[in-house]
């Protein structure tokens, strides 16, 4: 459900070196972020995905959760210092995703957002 000065864009997901999914964003009207994930084959998806989920089948609060854990929360200590770092002028969840290539600690996951598949 796109916002009317946004469109919906599509990104690589990689494991690694090997390009496991896709990666979607998107504005909800209020101007939230929404996301979804699409792995291209049942064995690319993670084992902490299958525990939870049907394969691509992620519900939204599980997907919200895997992004959080890629992004420091709004409340850490020095975000001004990081969000400088990163180059970033107010706290903006994609943007930090985005800055950080998706990559989060306890996976191997990141996505390409240098380049995106499509637009919806």
């Amino acid at each position: 459900m796109s916002n009317i000065f946004w469109k919906a864009k599509t990104y690589k997901l990689f494991n690694g070196e090997q390009e496991v999914g896709f990666f979607t964003v998107d504005l909800n009207k209020i101007g939230d972020y929404e996301y979804d994930l699409k792995f291209h084959k049942k064995e690319y998806e993670p084992w902490s995905f299958s525990l939870a989920n049907s394969f691509n089948n992620y519900s939204k609060a599980f997907i919200k959760s895997w992004v959080e854990e890629r992004v420091f929360p709004r409340e850490r200590e020095n975000i001004r210092e990081i969000l400088d770092q990163l180059g970033i002028e107010e706290y903006d969840q994609f943007l930090i995703l985005k800055a950080r290539s998706g990559r989060g600690g306890m996976d191997r996951l990141w996505i390409d957002f240098v380049s995106f598949v499509n637009e919806i």
